[in-house]
């Protein structure tokens, strides 16, 4: 998986969960539709997907960008954020 030079991985470590006031799963669902369309607007694909829970618990959320070059997919994140300012990201 993520083998080409156009694909790659982001992944969110967030607080843990006692010190935020939202859960994990409702972060990714409200991410999902603001990084489409961040993805529509530069003709990238992103998918956000979370780790399932379990020993040991970890809270982390993942957005893949897929793109046409790596030059790209590299910006499209550092102009994006939605990250940065979700609530309980650490």
């Amino acid at each position: 998986m993520r083998r080409q030079p156009n694909q790659a991985d982001i992944q969110v470590n967030l607080l843990p969960a006692k010190q935020r006031s939202v859960q994990s799963h409702a972060i990714a669902k409200r991410l999902r539709p603001l990084l489409d369309a961040v993805g529509n607007a530069y003709g990238a694909r992103i998918q956000v997907s979370e780790v399932p829970p379990g020993p040991p618990v970890v809270q982390t959320l993942v957005a893949e960008v897929y793109g046409p070059d790596l030059a790209g997919q590299t910006r499209l994140p550092n102009r994006s954020s939605r990250f940065s300012n979700t609530p309980g990201s650490g």
